[in-house]
Parts: structure tokens; C-alpha cells; sequence
């Protein structure tokens, strides 16, 4: 009878793994498909990756200027998803593991806003 019980357990077990595998498996396909169809909606702008990089070159000495306790730095440049939007520029720095956390702290700085036509004239 305790044999019977244990396999019993073990299966239920099993299909409690096998729920939450199934479960990530279908959250990460809905996640997959909510960014594509947001990405295939949004209004594609001209030169995007010219843009990208000129902002990005940019702000490059903004990544040399860091803080005592960050380790690291990158420029992120979020593209508009229409054109009356803001292009947004952050600085995004790592300041490694800070007291008991288990997650590496990222800290961003706002850098700029700026329009797509104001952005075409300032790359001229």
C-alpha cells in the first residue's frame, strides 16, 4: 500500500512539472506573438537605423562618465511607435550586485527626447 501511495505522489508531481513546463512554454509563445503584432503595427519611420546610430554616437562619452559603484554602461535608444512620438535616449548602467539581492542592479537615466522631425534636422 505505501508503494502505491509514493507512486501516486510521484505522479502527481510529474504532472504538476509537467502543467508548469506547458504553462511557461504557452507564456512565452503569447509574449512572442503580442511583440510582433506591436511591432508589426508600429509605424515604421524613415532611416531608423541611421537614426539609431547617429543618437547612439552621440551620446557615446556618456558612457565613459561612471559612478563610483557602476560597472557599466550602454546607450539605449527606444524608436517611436508612431511619428507625432518621441525618440527616448537612456543611459543604462550595471551597478553589479548591491547588498543581498540575487539580481544584478541596473540603474537609467534619461538623456533625451527629442521629435522625428527635430531629430532629421539635428542629423543635417
Amino acid at each position: 500500500m505505501e508503494y502505491l501511495s509514493v507512486n501516486i505522489l510521484l505522479s502527481t508531481n510529474h504532472i504538476l512539472n509537467l502543467y508548469l513546463i506547458v504553462g511557461g512554454v504557452v507564456l512565452f509563445i503569447l509574449i512572442f506573438m503580442i511583440n510582433k503584432v506591436i511591432d508589426g503595427t508600429r509605424e515604421k519611420l524613415e532611416n531608423e537605423d541611421k537614426k539609431v546610430e547617429f543618437l547612439k554616437t552621440k551620446y557615446k562619452n556618456k558612457i565613459e562618465e561612471l559612478e563610483d559603484d557602476e560597472i557599466s554602461a550602454e546607450i539605449i535608444v527606444d524608436k517611436p511607435y508612431r511619428i507625432d512620438k518621441p525618440w527616448k535616449v537612456f543611459k543604462v548602467t550595471d551597478r553589479g550586485f548591491q547588498g543581498s539581492s540575487f539580481k544584478s542592479q541596473h540603474k537609467s537615466t534619461h538623456l533625451l527626447d527629442i521629435s522625428d522631425s527635430d531629430l532629421e534636422k539635428l542629423m543635417k
